[in-house]
């Protein structure tokens, strides 16, 4: 029984390793962008109009990029532990809150960079609201659903009203 356990014990710590790589590349990829995009270079110019070339394009790879990313975490993470039917929970008093603040942030910074990859498209500023914010709040929200099936945690309709605060405050803020 030891040793079963043991097995268990190690197979999680290095599916935790591997998901920790994801994350870690995934955040480098996204910030490189981030930090590149804001050089002047040919490429990086932001587009005048709407180039549809960059805005497929943009759609294509925030699509792909979320929905590996989606899964690689449920191979990574939630494969660790046992499933369950659907259920909800109510955390909304534990961890100080600072899960609540993760993923009201999550959701915004996730947006905004969507919002200005949109941008550099040439997308409409109405466009950019509505896919980057929806961006935000929906890969936030499918990790909801995702715990929501896992025996471990469940489904917390608060972390979904702070992914919507997320993407709230990223739409008050670009209107304002």
């Amino acid at each position: 029984k030891r040793k079963g356990t043991s097995e268990k014990i190690d197979n999680s710590q290095s599916r935790i390793k591997a998901y920790k790589k994801l994350l870690f590349f995934s955040f480098l990829i996204v910030f490189s962008f981030s930090s590149i995009a804001q050089q002047k270079g040919l490429f990086w110019k932001k587009s005048d109009s709407l180039n549809t070339k960059r805005r497929n394009a943009v759609y294509s790879t925030e699509a792909s990029l979320s929905a590996l990313t989606l899964i690689g975490m449920h191979q990574l993470w939630y494969a660790n532990y046992d499933s369950s039917s659907f259920h909800t929970i109510n955390d909304s008093n534990d961890w100080l809150q600072m899960d609540k603040a993760g993923h009201a942030m999550g959701a915004y910074y996730v947006g905004k960079t969507g919002m200005d990859v949109l941008d550099w498209a040439g997308e409409s500023k109405k466009n950019q609201l509505i896919y980057g914010a929806t961006l935000g709040f929906g890969f936030l929200s499918v990790v909801e659903i995702f715990d929501g099936f896992s025996k471990e945690w469940g489904f917390s309709p608060s972390d979904i009203a702070a992914n919507a605060a997320g993407a709230g405050l990223l739409i008050g803020q670009e209107l304002l």
